[in-house]
């Protein structure tokens, strides 16, 4: 008898996702992102999906809208919510050009197999802690006013500076963990280990980078 093939017994060991909570894949994916991606592309990909993109894209629009102090008292309510809905959609569909670029180099340069599909489940679901930091902006807003993450605002007291700092600590986590699910997405969906998750993530912004210094700095000299 031929003994079962990776494939077959990978298949055996999530067929039934006894350690997944099927309700809570939202919570579920912070401790359990392998898991929960396998289920995912063996089930329904496009589960949550415009849920998680929007709830992204408005998250991350309105931290920059009130770091930039874009907020109530400058410009009116109206034209608060417009800048935000504006850039929302514009994140929204960032997100798409941002699978493309990953499915792209991926393929191009490391022999990738996903396609920009994939890398927009992945997106969207490793987004979540990035989601979630939104508590904590509108936390500060709600103790120290619409200026609260402006550069220019100061702390009041000692107390505050260290709540500020606290607020930082757990930021800078969640987007670590956000980068973590991202790479660990990554490697389900290309086969890869974690180094070739990685540069598939990083390289492309990197090259780009490169290319738009040497364009500005050989522009500068001719």
């Amino acid at each position: 008898m031929n003994e079962p093939t990776n494939d077959f017994e990978e298949f055996e060991e999530f067929e039934f996702f006894h350690n997944l909570d099927l309700n809570n894949l939202i919570f579920e994916v912070w401790t359990k992102p392998k898991l929960v991606f396998t289920y995912l592309f063996k089930t329904n990909p496009t589960k949550y999906l415009q849920v998680l993109l929007i709830a992204s894209a408005l998250s991350s629009t309105f931290n920059r809208a009130m770091e930039k102090s874009i907020g109530f008292d400058s410009y009116g309510k109206g034209y608060f919510l417009g800048m935000v809905v504006f850039g929302a959609l514009l994140t929204w569909a960032l997100y798409y050009l941002l699978a493309w670029i990953l499915q792209y180099f991926g393929k191009a340069f490391l022999n990738g197999s996903a396609n920009s599909k994939k890398f927009l489940t992945v997106l969207a679901w490793s987004n979540i802690p990035n989601i979630a930091s939104a508590f904590f902006t509108f936390f500060l807003i709600l103790i120290y006013g619409p200026n609260a993450l402006h550069d220019s605002f100061t702390p009041p007291s000692e107390i505050a500076g260290f709540v500020y700092i606290v607020v930082g600590l757990c930021e800078m986590a969640l987007a670590i963990w956000s980068v973590a699910i991202l790479v660990i997405g990554t490697m389900y969906i290309q086969k890869f280990g974690t180094g070739k998750a990685i540069g598939n993530i990083f390289l492309p912004f990197i090259l780009i980078i490169v290319v738009f210094v040497l364009v500005f700095v050989l522009g500068d000299l001719f």
